[in-house]
């Protein structure tokens, strides 16, 4: 592409563009309208949107031809600046380098694995701890499966007669695993021919970001997982550059049931991703694909048969009502606002929650006020599940304004550029438990001085709309210089999907932690996806 040709692209393209602006433009115009105190349980008063105005569409305007310039220049950037070489590595010599690099991760991240023992332990920890030591599981709100792998850790700690031992363990298991997928990434960069200036900074990003360090030792599911979405976006590469045929081999195939095994059984709607890029896999590559498709139904078999009849077998059940997230969302903002009910709907609903509870719990960014409340009455809401999604689509009908409000106060943090917010950021502390784990500075021991205080200030910002706003530029990159590349990063918007259709809170960088982790991958990809030597062509 010419300088001369900046503008000039085919129609198709052309309509991409025009897409992709229009996307940001209408996320930022509508994210300029919601205003937020900074407190997630701040009240409607506090945290509340307001409608268009005329003003607006000039905004619209300007903006709209702004972005459509920068994505014009960026497009540019990425068609005359591509990598065209690449970096030859053994497996021998890339596993080195792996371990090398994992190993300089770790050390970066020490003052916090010392400083914070035996790691961040919070309520949702201790629950899978609870679940763990428990002589039976009742419940997948927690997965099972990882409540399983906790328990791993838990018990040889107790066995070495210290929890805190256990919970130090998995810190120490989970750094390495986060360390290790991290450094082959880079590797992984490297060897696709993206200069080590670029690898430097990444491997600055990782090792400084304080939300990599405090997630390789916190006790949650998200960052394993996460690291998981990660390896599928650099399988997928790997399938699309070469135009599907690694998929006839043994060994693609396990390493794909294996991610879709860990982001299936480490988080619940982790399913719905490995559906997804199995069916687009299957829609790109169908003469290639058919054997691995058919292991992939019988891998997708086997989940919903463990997740479902044996799960119910067992009495492991799963509560309806953290599915509900949006929708209860929805009806608190249309109560609050004393929209318009039906007196069939309000029977139910004030069944459900009486009204005062109602309005006075409904917080716009966070649900846990309405479904935690003690006149919540959840098991009226498990025996009526139809009943409440029929008086849901019900009120809908008649309050679709306000639907749509409730949904961009409880999300924006997901979509919205430049806002940010500590909540489900960086944790690193340990609620208060009956388990007897307890933090201890372990670097004021051994080094006689603490650093927490330094640790905790160090807090540099980086919110999950911004984060997307980045994915979705990449995205775009991608498209413009392959018709197939955009499909690699599909398991990070699956993942955003899935978040924003039941979201329990409008801040949670954890949710969406692989726009973290991948950031490097996503930044590189529009400018290596094209290399010849692989048979992918830029159109």
């Amino acid at each position: 592409m010419k300088l001369e040709s900046f503008f000039q692209y085919t129609k198709k393209k052309s309509h991409i563009t025009v897409l992709f602006s229009l996307l940001f433009t209408l996320l930022f115009i509508q994210g300029s309208h919601i205003t937020f105190s900074g407190n997630i349980a701040g009240s409607l008063k506090k945290n509340y949107i307001t409608a268009w105005t005329i003003k607006d569409l000039g905004i619209f305007l300007l903006f709209f031809v702004a972005i459509f310039v920068l994505l014009s220049l960026l497009n540019f950037i990425a068609g005359n600046f591509s990598v065209t070489k690449r970096n030859t590595l053994s497996d021998k010599a890339t596993l080195v380098y792996v371990l090398i690099l994992s190993a300089f991760l770790l050390l970066c991240w020490i003052p916090y694995l010392l400083s914070y023992y035996p790691g961040s332990v919070l309520a949702d920890s201790l629950v899978s701890i609870r679940q763990a030591l428990s002589e039976r599981i009742t419940s997948n709100h927690y997965p099972v499966v990882y409540s399983l792998f906790v328990g791993v850790f838990i018990k040889i700690g107790l066995f070495l007669g210290n929890i805190n031992t256990g919970v130090f363990l998995y810190s120490l298991c989970q750094s390495f695993l986060m360390a290790a997928t991290l450094s082959f990434t880079l590797v992984w960069l490297y060897r696709k021919g993206v200069n080590k200036i670029f690898l430097l900074i990444f491997f600055l990003f990782y090792g400084i970001m304080p939300f990599f360090p405090t997630y390789a030792i916190i006790l949650w599911k998200d960052p394993i997982y996460s690291c998981a979405l990660l390896l599928l976006m650099l399988l997928l590469f790997e399938v699309v550059t070469s135009k599907g045929t690694i998929l006839a081999s043994n060994r693609v195939i396990g390493a794909f049931v294996f991610l879709f095994a860990v982001i299936s059984f480490f988080r619940n709607n982790g399913i719905y991703t490995a559906i997804l890029c199995s069916l687009i896999l299957f829609f790109y590559y169908r003469k290639q694909m058919l054997r691995a498709f058919v292991v992939f139904l019988c891998f997708m078999g086997i989940y919903f048969a463990i997740t479902g009849p044996l799960y119910t077998k067992l009495g492991i059940e799963s509560e309806f009502v953290e599915s509900l997230g949006i929708p209860l969302q929805q009806l608190g903002y249309t109560i609050a606002n004393d929209g318009e009910l039906t007196p069939s709907e309000e029977e139910f609903l004030f069944t459900l929650l009486p009204e005062k509870h109602w309005k006075k719990n409904y917080r716009p960014c966070i649900v846990d006020t309405i479904k935690w409340d003690s006149e919540f009455n959840a098991s009226y809401l498990e025996e009526n599940k139809l009943t409440f999604i029929k008086v849901w689509a019900s009120v809908l009908t008649r309050n679709f304004g306000n639907y749509i409000n409730a949904y961009c106060l409880e999300t924006f943090g997901f979509w919205k550029p430049l806002v940010q917010n500590s909540y489900g950021y960086v944790d690193t502390y340990i609620s208060d438990n009956e388990l007897s784990i307890v933090p201890t500075d372990m670097f004021a021991r051994i080094f006689g001085i603490s650093i927490q205080e330094n640790l905790a200030s160090f807090r540099p910002m980086m919110g999950s709309g911004t984060l997307l706003w980045c994915f979705l530029v990449c995205s775009y990159l991608c498209i413009m210089q392959d018709k197939k590349s955009w499909f690699i990063l599909v398991p990070a918007f699956a993942n955003w999907l899935v978040i924003l259709l039941a979201t329990p809170v409008a801040f949670s960088l954890r949710y969406v932690y692989i726009f973290a982790l991948g950031l490097p991958l996503g930044i590189c990809l529009p400018f290596i996806i094209g290399e010849k030597e692989e048979g992918v062509s830029r159109s």
